[in-house]
Protein backbone atom coordinates (compact mmCIF):
# COMPACT_ATOMS: atom_id res chain seq x y z
CA UNK A 1 0.00 0.00 0.00
CA UNK A 2 0.97 3.56 -0.39
CA UNK A 3 1.86 5.33 2.55
CA UNK A 4 2.50 2.19 4.55
CA UNK A 5 5.73 3.37 5.21
CA UNK A 6 4.86 6.57 6.72
CA UNK A 7 2.25 4.41 8.51
CA UNK A 8 4.84 2.14 10.18
CA UNK A 9 7.33 5.18 11.10
CA UNK A 10 4.44 6.52 12.84
CA UNK A 11 3.81 3.91 14.79
CA UNK A 12 7.43 2.86 15.95
CA UNK A 13 7.54 6.43 17.02
CA UNK A 14 4.09 6.43 19.16
CA UNK A 15 5.84 2.80 20.74
CA UNK A 16 9.48 4.94 21.25
CA UNK A 17 7.58 7.53 23.43
CA UNK A 18 4.71 5.84 24.91
CA UNK A 19 6.86 2.52 25.88
CA UNK A 20 10.32 3.80 26.13
CA UNK A 21 12.95 1.30 26.87
CA UNK A 22 15.67 2.76 28.98
CA UNK A 23 19.35 1.49 28.53
CA UNK A 24 19.72 -0.08 32.32
CA UNK A 25 21.56 -2.80 32.17
CA UNK A 26 23.55 -1.35 29.46
CA UNK A 27 24.38 1.49 31.99
CA UNK A 28 25.22 -0.71 35.31
CA UNK A 29 27.67 -2.79 33.08
CA UNK A 30 29.19 0.38 31.67
CA UNK A 31 29.57 1.69 35.68
CA UNK A 32 30.67 -1.66 36.98
CA UNK A 33 33.21 -1.72 34.27
CA UNK A 34 34.41 1.70 34.78
CA UNK A 35 34.41 2.09 31.29
CA UNK A 36 32.67 6.04 31.11
CA UNK A 37 34.56 9.35 32.81
CA UNK A 38 30.77 10.28 33.23
CA UNK A 39 27.36 9.46 31.83
CA UNK A 40 23.55 10.66 31.82
CA UNK A 41 20.21 10.00 30.28
CA UNK A 42 19.59 11.99 27.89
CA UNK A 43 16.68 13.67 28.79
CA UNK A 44 16.76 17.82 28.38
CA UNK A 45 17.80 17.55 24.67
CA UNK A 46 21.99 16.13 23.61
CA UNK A 47 23.43 19.30 23.37
CA UNK A 48 21.89 20.57 26.56
CA UNK A 49 22.93 17.71 28.39
CA UNK A 50 26.79 17.24 26.75
CA UNK A 51 27.03 20.98 27.47
CA UNK A 52 26.28 19.88 31.77
CA UNK A 53 28.96 17.11 31.14
CA UNK A 54 31.33 19.48 29.90
CA UNK A 55 30.54 22.52 32.35
CA UNK A 56 30.74 20.03 35.29
CA UNK A 57 34.41 19.16 33.92
CA UNK A 58 35.69 21.90 32.48
CA UNK A 59 36.44 20.70 28.81
CA UNK A 60 35.04 21.20 25.87
CA UNK A 61 32.90 18.61 23.50
CA UNK A 62 33.28 18.60 19.43
CA UNK A 63 30.92 16.60 18.10
CA UNK A 64 31.00 15.71 14.27
CA UNK A 65 27.82 16.91 12.01
CA UNK A 66 27.58 13.74 10.27
CA UNK A 67 28.45 11.56 13.19
CA UNK A 68 24.76 12.70 15.15
CA UNK A 69 22.11 9.82 14.74
CA UNK A 70 18.92 11.15 13.54
CA UNK A 71 16.07 8.55 13.46
CA UNK A 72 13.97 8.49 10.60
CA UNK A 73 11.20 9.22 12.53
CA UNK A 74 12.15 12.55 12.67
CA UNK A 75 11.52 13.25 8.84
CA UNK A 76 7.80 13.04 9.88
CA UNK A 77 8.21 16.68 11.53
CA UNK A 78 10.71 18.33 9.86
CA UNK A 79 11.57 17.54 6.24
CA UNK A 80 15.10 19.98 5.85
CA UNK A 81 18.35 18.12 7.18
CA UNK A 82 19.12 20.96 8.84
CA UNK A 83 15.61 21.12 11.18
CA UNK A 84 16.64 17.06 11.47
CA UNK A 85 19.60 17.67 12.85
CA UNK A 86 18.21 20.54 15.34
CA UNK A 87 15.60 18.28 16.37
CA UNK A 88 17.99 15.11 17.01
CA UNK A 89 20.57 17.67 19.08
CA UNK A 90 17.59 19.81 21.07
CA UNK A 91 14.95 17.40 21.60
CA UNK A 92 14.17 15.43 24.54
CA UNK A 93 13.13 12.14 26.41
CA UNK A 94 14.67 10.28 24.67
CA UNK A 95 15.79 7.44 27.49
CA UNK A 96 19.17 7.02 25.52
CA UNK A 97 22.58 7.53 27.74
CA UNK A 98 25.13 9.66 26.90
CA UNK A 99 28.31 9.07 27.85
CA UNK A 100 32.27 10.57 27.65
CA UNK A 101 35.22 7.31 27.72
CA UNK A 102 38.84 7.25 26.69
CA UNK A 103 39.59 5.69 23.20
CA UNK A 104 41.08 2.78 24.70
CA UNK A 105 37.67 1.37 26.27
CA UNK A 106 35.51 2.64 22.87
CA UNK A 107 36.05 -1.57 21.57
CA UNK A 108 34.65 -3.26 25.12
CA UNK A 109 32.27 -0.31 25.13
CA UNK A 110 30.95 -1.37 21.62
CA UNK A 111 31.38 -5.04 22.87
CA UNK A 112 28.64 -4.29 26.05
CA UNK A 113 26.37 -2.67 23.76
CA UNK A 114 25.86 -5.52 21.73
CA UNK A 115 25.45 -7.60 24.51
CA UNK A 116 22.46 -5.55 25.61
CA UNK A 117 21.61 -4.72 21.86
CA UNK A 118 22.11 -1.32 22.32
CA UNK A 119 23.27 0.88 19.10
CA UNK A 120 26.37 2.61 20.10
CA UNK A 121 27.47 6.02 18.11
CA UNK A 122 30.86 7.59 18.64
CA UNK A 123 30.27 11.13 18.11
CA UNK A 124 33.08 13.64 18.61
CA UNK A 125 35.83 13.80 20.91
CA UNK A 126 36.39 15.73 24.26
CA UNK A 127 38.76 18.21 24.60
CA UNK A 128 40.65 20.53 26.73
CA UNK A 129 39.44 23.78 27.34
CA UNK A 130 42.15 25.77 25.70
CA UNK A 131 42.76 29.14 23.72
CA UNK A 132 41.63 27.83 20.63
CA UNK A 133 38.17 28.02 21.57
CA UNK A 134 38.50 31.32 23.58
CA UNK A 135 35.62 33.74 23.39
CA UNK A 136 33.08 31.34 23.05
CA UNK A 137 30.80 30.29 26.22
CA UNK A 138 29.85 27.18 24.47
CA UNK A 139 31.44 23.59 26.26
CA UNK A 140 29.64 22.19 22.52
CA UNK A 141 30.89 22.88 19.36
CA UNK A 142 30.00 21.10 15.43
CA UNK A 143 33.04 20.16 13.18
CA UNK A 144 31.19 20.16 9.75
CA UNK A 145 32.70 17.68 6.90
CA UNK A 146 34.78 20.63 5.57
CA UNK A 147 37.11 20.87 8.81
CA UNK A 148 35.37 24.38 10.27
CA UNK A 149 34.09 24.46 13.98
CA UNK A 150 31.71 26.66 15.36
CA UNK A 151 29.82 26.94 18.62
CA UNK A 152 26.46 24.82 18.72
CA UNK A 153 23.71 26.58 20.67
CA UNK A 154 23.13 24.06 23.36
CA UNK A 155 18.81 24.22 24.15
CA UNK A 156 16.63 21.70 24.68
CA UNK A 157 13.73 21.16 26.91
CA UNK A 158 13.10 24.22 29.84
CA UNK A 159 11.07 22.87 32.66
CA UNK A 160 10.64 26.19 33.68
CA UNK A 161 9.98 28.17 30.45
CA UNK A 162 6.33 29.14 29.64
CA UNK A 163 5.04 28.90 26.48
CA UNK A 164 2.53 31.47 25.20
Amino acid sequence: RVGNGIDDSIQRALRAHLTPQPRVEFGRLVGARSLAHSMMDVSDGFAQDLSHICEESGVTAVIDFEAVPIADEIALVAGSAPKRFELAVSGGEDYELLLTATPQNEDTLMCVARECEVKLTRVGEIVARDASFSGSNSHVHLRRNDGSVASLHTHGYDHFRAEI
